[in-house]
């Protein structure tokens, strides 16, 4: 799975927020008690590593691109897959020039009002209701790259954001949240003196939020278990999770990974991981996307 118009001011109205502090200066293997005067939030985490900006999308080079005789017949569609809101059958098509009567060429803009105030301005493409949330502005943008040939999506900080399902296991990196059920997974990577890196995890969930620290030299012989179940390393009361949800391990060829499911039986999760899509995420078939209560299984045809 690889892993930018004029930005709106928006306005929303959401639940308010678990806040812990920031971990302390000498991380810790188990939940730490956190001593420190700046406060993190799961929105604050959002703002902090979602790219933005979407200026590029609308520079003239692009849109000269767009226009070539020879563009990609590529074609991208998004099939629902559940929804409150819109058919099962319901199939949204976007070509390499946009959505039907997209505002820029090769760019989709998603939605919760179509326009930035009433009788004001349209800055979205496409609606995308969120029951009991108002939101104003652009959630996210999917838009075709040229140069890669490929559709992109991203989320611009709006809302309860945009996810991708991961694969059975996944490579982690900094500055990465990932959403299980209904808690949220934050990663950081940290190298210390001796080169190993240490892995940094803060997890918002319905309990106390916590921090953790974990060593690459420990994990690489004992995984660490996330899950329902009691004897999870990282025990989560969250009903939609299975009693082992997933796995973080250390491998010196790759690095540190998440795995989905129980790693010992084989068996998947049931509802698995999900990658808050902060930066360029490249839309490939058989992908699913997940944004409020609708979901989309994705199809790339040429």
């Amino acid at each position: 799975m690889g892993n930018n118009v004029n930005c709106w001011n928006a306005y929303i109205e959401e639940p308010s927020e678990k806040t812990i502090l920031s971990p302390a200066a000498a991380p810790v293997s188990k939940p730490s008690s956190i001593s420190s005067s700046s406060v993190i939030t799961l929105k604050s985490i959002r703002d902090k590593i979602t790219i933005k900006d979407t200026s590029s999308l609308h520079s003239p080079e692009r849109l000269e691109k767009l226009s070539s005789p020879n563009l990609t017949t590529k074609e991208l569609r998004l099939r629902v897959k559940n929804s409150q809101f819109f058919s099962k059958d319901f199939v949204l098509n976007i070509s390499s020039q946009g959505y039907m009567s997209s505002k820029t060429k090769g760019v989709v803009y998603f939605g919760n009002k179509r326009k930035d105030c009433k009788g004001g301005e349209k800055i979205c493409d496409f609606i995308i209701p969120c029951d009991g949330v108002k939101l104003y502005g652009q959630l996210f943008v999917i838009y075709y790259c040229v140069e890669s040939d490929s559709y992109i999506i991203r989320d611009l900080g709006i809302g309860l954001g945009v996810y991708v399902k991961l694969e059975y296991s996944f490579k982690l990196t900094s500055d990465i949240l990932i959403n299980i059920g209904e808690s949220h997974l934050y990663f950081r990577i940290v190298f210390t003196e001796n080169s190993y890196p240490n892995l940094l995890l803060t997890v918002f969930s319905s309990g106390p939020i916590q921090n953790y620290c974990f060593y690459a030299q420990e994990q690489h012989i004992s995984p660490i278990r996330i899950g329902r179940a009691r004897d999870c390393d990282i025990c989560l009361d969250d009903m939609l999770l299975s009693k082992y949800q997933a796995s973080i391990l250390y491998s010196h060829s790759q690095g540190w990974m998440l795995i989905d499911g129980n790693l010992v039986r084989q068996r998947p999760s049931t509802n698995g991981g999900w990658l808050y899509c902060s930066n360029n995420t490249c839309l490939d078939t058989g992908m699913e996307i997940k944004v409020a209560q609708n979901l989309f299984k994705v199809q790339v045809t040429s």
